[in-house]
């Protein structure tokens, strides 16, 4: 009887210990409560509260079924639009949580069914940091399409889903896979205003993905600043009748050699219903498909006629390995739909041998001849590259007109449409053609070139096609493009399409002004009485011609290498460096070797990183002119070698004002202490933090220290290893 009370015993003391050490829920004026679980403290909330509450995730939140029932579910709280706010985030401590469903098999791990005013928050305590440190939510199964991360269904509205880490399996079939996001309006009653921003999303068949239906259309999405990385089919989806919805500035790429095996990959795609849509400054870039077509940004309007504005998005590198197409942009537009496409960059020139088909630009029409709707093409530069097999008959265009609709109002002006692609069989390579030459055009000061002299075609319209030398016959047979050209163009490389040498200042590369349009793609003014042609406006921060900038490991440090053709006004380039691809920190700068920043010859620079990180590091330029403006150049990852022992790579800054940031490895996670002395030992600062195997980004609060030089010294308390460096303030 002893023993069984003694155990007992044990059992409540085991069990009180959980409920305080896995989450608090905290609101202004009570007293912080304990709970065993998210779903725990989420319940504890009453209905239609008057002030806000956050769940606070503990570092001993163990995130994979412990104490948790999966889905995490968050229903109506009774919260109105402007009310009170539930927020869900790590506590400021907790760095590198996990959420991760391993039972059941298949499901959500966060389902929001029907809860208003929740903020899910991956930064711990709600303050930005790196991302490393940000919460994970992760789904292991490959499963089917009923798995997500984090779903949002029936009359879900004003939530926001931020800084989070968000992984789902690789996958592998043609169908099955998870979805990282999905906010699905079709299962009653549609979700309102929700927000996706700052989210890193990688794996999963789809990243971002929302549904809704005639009857229940969702409205007033969101989607900024995320960065979806390696999926199966889609990157960021709007799909069935969603209206009213802000893209922007979000990254879709594919990294690290992964490619699809999907029959089909797009990058971004809506399927709107009426509203106004933009879609602006998103970059597709590096995207593969193994056995299927590709496009870049896929626009068709559906039910009901809508606006919608592209404008500021870059669409790099896009490649097929079959016989399928690719698509940069397609554009379907519904009856009485109006789109604005402006300031884009297009650069589809990577082989994709054996591709059926190739459109920088395809616009079309939904359905039959009698559909119309209003089109406007405006500043886009579009460059189409590469080598066709021999035996390859695919018809590749950078501009492509395909509706036959008489009364459609289509404006093509100020466009830069450059046809670098080679080789094929009995084919045509054409950098605009008007497949029915029907409608009520505006097509005029544009720039066409096309490089191969057998299957290369300027333009063409109606089955007619004319050579670079067949200026005046096109202008003839068109009676539109009265002030257009063929001429060639250069630019700074494959990838990007700012201006270069000649073509900056080339007289047949200005067009005229644009109502509306007063900017380039960079955020650079237009002239206002010759603008430039393209989405790059000469004059701006671009004052370097750079390229092949590249990375190789190189032993126990890394070398970077890059090249200009030529520099004005240059001042030298900052080497950042980041552990995730997202933050960003100087480590070095390059002067450069031109004299008084001006030089029309190709020079070449190098940098060593002698304390790269362990683990990934991911490498970027910042061209810097003596005027202090800047441009950033591609992102060059290398792999690291693994840790072997504890390492301070690097410290800064430093000299330091109030916060230090130390980037630490250690091949053992734990505890370190960490102390701040004086230059005579006095203790300025003792702290114990909690480290994880890998590199470590660790923060040091110095507002308090007065100037003068000081020690930082660690110690691992398990390894008992010890590192020491200085820094000033």
């Amino acid at each position: 009887m002893k023993k069984i009370c003694t155990l007992f015993f044990l059992f409540l003391t085991y069990t009180a210990f959980a409920q305080q050490a896995s989450v608090v829920l905290v609101s202004p004026g009570e007293t912080p409560v304990a709970f065993s679980s998210i779903t725990s403290a989420y319940s504890a909330i009453p209905y239609s509260p008057s002030a806000n509450y956050i769940i606070e995730i503990l570092s001993t939140y163990i995130g994979h079924d412990a104490s948790e029932i999966f889905p995490i579910k968050l229903s109506d709280k009774g919260l109105a639009p402007g009310g009170p706010t539930i927020t869900i985030r790590p506590a400021a401590e907790n760095k590198g949580q996990v959420i991760q469903r391993r039972v059941p098999a298949a499901g959500s791990v966060i389902q929001i069914n029907g809860g208003d005013n929740i903020i899910i928050d991956g930064r711990p305590g709600g303050i930005t940091s790196a991302p490393i440190h940000y919460l994970s939510i992760k789904d292991a199964y490959a499963g089917s399409s009923t798995n997500r991360n984090i779903e949002i269904i029936n009359g879900a509205n004003d939530n926001t889903i931020q800084n989070v880490n968000m992984q789902a399996a690789t996958t592998t079939g043609a169908t099955e896979g998870s979805i990282n996001i999905l906010i699905d309006n079709g299962t009653g009653i549609g979700n309102l205003d929700n927000k996706i921003l700052h989210n890193i999303i990688t794996g999963g068949m789809r990243g971002i993905q929302v549904i809704g239906t005639n009857t229940n259309p969702g409205m007033g999405i969101t989607i900024k600043e995320n960065i979806v990385r390696n999926f199966g089919n889609m990157g960021i989806g709007i799909e069935n009748a969603l209206s009213n919805c802000i893209l922007e500035n979000n990254i879709i790429e594919f990294t690290n050699g992964y490619t699809s095996t999907q029959t089909g990959v797009v990058a971004m795609a809506h399927y709107g219903i009426g509203g106004t849509t933009f879609i602006t400054g998103n970059t597709m870039q590096n995207i593969t498909s193994e056995t299927g077509s590709i496009t870049g940004l896929h626009l068709s309007t559906k039910e009901a006629p809508g606006i919608t504005h592209i404008s500021g998005n870059k669409i790099i590198n896009l490649r097929t390995n079959t016989n399928s197409q690719v698509r940069g942009m397609s554009v379907f537009p519904f009856t009485g739909s109006t789109v604005n496409i402006t300031n884009n960059f297009l650069s589809i020139t990577g082989e994709n041998a054996h591709a059926n088909s190739i459109y920088g630009i395809l616009l079309g029409q939904l359905s039959s001849a009698s559909s119309h709707y209003n089109a406007s093409l405006y500043f886009n530069t579009i460059k189409i590259g590469g080598e066709q097999n021999a035996g390859n008959n695919g018809a590749v265009y950078g501009i492509y007109k395909s509706d036959s609709s008489a009364s459609s109002h289509y404006n093509q002006v100020n466009n830069i449409c450059i046809m670098n692609r080679t080789g094929g069989g009995a084919t045509n390579f054409v950098a605009f053609y008007n497949a029915s030459g029907k409608g009520v055009l505006t097509i005029n000061h544009n720039t066409y070139y096309a490089t191969d002299l057998q299957n290369g075609w300027a333009a063409g319209v109606n089955g007619l096609l004319y050579k670079n030398n067949e200026l005046v016959f096109y202008k003839a047979r068109t009676n539109y493009d009265e002030n257009s050209n063929f001429t060639d163009v250069s630019f700074i490389s494959a990838s990007d399409l700012h201006l270069a040498g000649f073509s900056m200042i080339n007289p047949a590369l200005k067009g005229i002004p644009v109502t509306g349009i007063h900017f380039d793609i960079d955020g650079n003014s237009r002239s206002a009485l010759n603008p430039t042609k393209g989405a790059d406006e000469p004059g701006g921060p671009v004052p370097v011609q750079m390229f092949a900038f590249a990375g190789t490991a190189n032993g126990s440090y890394n070398l970077l290498t890059w090249s200009t053709a030529s520099e004005s006004n240059n001042s030298g380039f900052e080497v950042q460096r980041s552990i995730d691809g997202f933050n960003f920190q100087p480590i070095g700068f390059v002067p450069t070797k031109s004299d008084n920043g001006s030089s029309s010859t190709n020079l070449q620079y190098a940098f060593e990183d002698v304390k790269p990180f362990s683990t990934n590091n991911y490498y970027r330029l910042k061209q810097v002119d003596k005027d202090g403006r800047g441009v950033y150049s591609n992102i060059v990852t290398i792999r690291g070698i693994g840790v072997k022992q504890m390492t301070i790579s690097n410290l800064y800054p430093n000299p330091v004002r109030d916060n230090l940031t130390l980037v630490l490895a250690t091949d053992r996670g734990g505890i370190l202490t960490v102390w701040v002395t004086d230059i005579t030992g006095k203790t300025m600062m003792h702290n114990n933090i909690s480290v994880k195997a890998g590199d470590n980004l660790i923060p040091v609060k110095t507002a308090h220290l007065l100037r003068g030089v000081y020690v930082l010294r660690v110690i691992h308390q398990h390894t008992f290893e010890m590192m020491t460096v200085q820094f000033m303030k």
